[in-house]
């Protein structure tokens, strides 16, 4: 049974992350288009762009080696930009997919706020959830999905106004450690699936502008439906868990005075 039920959760979390609360669901489908366009107009008519690209072959790698002094401090700017607007959108739809599921009424502007609001502390969280998962990982594969899997709900539990930030380190590491085999196949599922998307992305002989394209699409995709897949699969462990007997109420129940 123990098997069966982390097979059913996984599953479910995976589904709710990639299909029913999707990409590709009308109200999320904005977000994701809004991340995809901001990556690729930044990443290739950005960047390539104040790198000196060859206006004459546009689907070409070339550019030129001398850069006038203007080019590196925007160029920064414009990754700065990319980066912290793509992490407002994550935090946006994080806000839309809570809200669907609540059947709240959906007003864009109030998202845009709210999203704005609940950003600064998302934002912090997702950036040292991501190092310390690609820290692990560059020092050795296990202890960064180890750590990554004990503080894979961090950045949803700071999306909102409930935790503060060590109560969130805290709430994730109790709640994966119940649960962490799920947790971390949950991690492993989306890690497998955005190597493939980089392989595919990377390995065929295709022009600049199309690489970049897949990877501004993929990258959403994998981010967004990681983080729905991860805010699911933490409600479902908690909803489970107001069900299960203490173990001082068991033992009460079972040698009654």
């Amino acid at each position: 049974m123990g098997s069966v039920n982390i097979k059913s959760d996984l599953m479910n979390s995976v589904y709710s992350g990639i299909v029913r609360n999707g990409v590709f669901r009308a109200n999320i489908l904005p977000v994701f288009v809004a991340m995809v366009a901001t990556l690729f107009l930044i990443s290739y008519g950005g960047l390539y762009s104040v790198l000196n690209l060859v206006s004459s072959a546009p689907f070409s790698t070339e550019y030129t080696t001398i850069y006038p002094s203007y080019v590196i401090p925007s160029a920064l700017a414009l990754v700065a930009l990319e980066f912290f607007f793509f992490f407002y959108l994550l935090s946006l739809g994080l806000e839309v997919k809570r809200r669907m599921e609540t059947k709240a009424r959906m007003r864009w502007k109030e998202l845009v706020v709210v999203a704005a609001l609940k950003y600064p502390k998302f934002l912090v969280a997702s950036v040292f959830q991501l190092f310390v998962f690609i820290g692990g990982a560059v020092l050795f594969i296990i202890p960064g999905f180890y750590f990554g899997t004990r503080i894979v709900f961090f950045s949803v539990l700071n999306h909102g106004q409930d935790f503060t930030f060590m109560d969130a380190l805290k709430e994730s590491t109790e709640t994966a450690r119940g649960s962490f085999v799920k947790c971390m196949l949950l991690l492993v599922i989306y890690f497998v699936m955005a190597a493939v998307l980089l392989y595919i992305s990377l390995a065929f002989n295709v022009s600049l502008a199309i690489r970049i394209l897949l990877l501004s699409i993929f990258v959403p995709f994998i981010s967004l439906s990681f983080l729905f897949s991860s805010d699911t699969l933490y409600k479902i462990i908690k909803a489970q868990s107001t069900y299960r007997r203490p173990p001082f109420m068991a033992s009460i129940l079972s040698n009654p005075v």
